[in-house]
């Protein structure tokens, strides 16, 4: 929830509309060019995100919950995306996805 949240509060779209807690896939937003994204996420942050398959190529990205996840893989991801959409020219208010994550991690407890 807390990425999803994330996502959102940066005016993101989820694809989805009853996403799965394994997966978070996102629509990746008019205009943003998904091979200078993923250049970005990956050799700036380090954050391996899969691409969409088939008629979905270059349209969404997929974050993964599986394995050892935590918070701060939540808040991370969250920040790095903050970080990388900016680069490339996306305009939302700097810290609003990580807010809007902390603000869920905060109330689930």
């Amino acid at each position: 929830d807390a990425v999803r949240e994330g996502c959102k509060a940066i005016g993101l779209t989820l694809f989805a509309k009853s996403p799965s807690n394994a997966l978070t896939a996102v629509n990746l937003p008019t205009g943003i060019d998904d091979k200078q994204f993923t250049k970005i996420v990956k050799g700036k942050y380090g954050f391996t995100l899969a691409g969409g398959q088939g008629e979905m190529k270059g349209k969404i990205f997929r974050i993964s919950h599986l394995g050892y996840y935590d918070d701060f893989d939540a808040l991370s991801i969250i920040s790095g995306l903050e970080l990388t959409f900016a680069e490339c020219g996306l305009k939302f208010e700097s810290g609003a996805g990580v807010k809007a994550a902390q603000s869920v991690l905060a109330n689930v407890r």
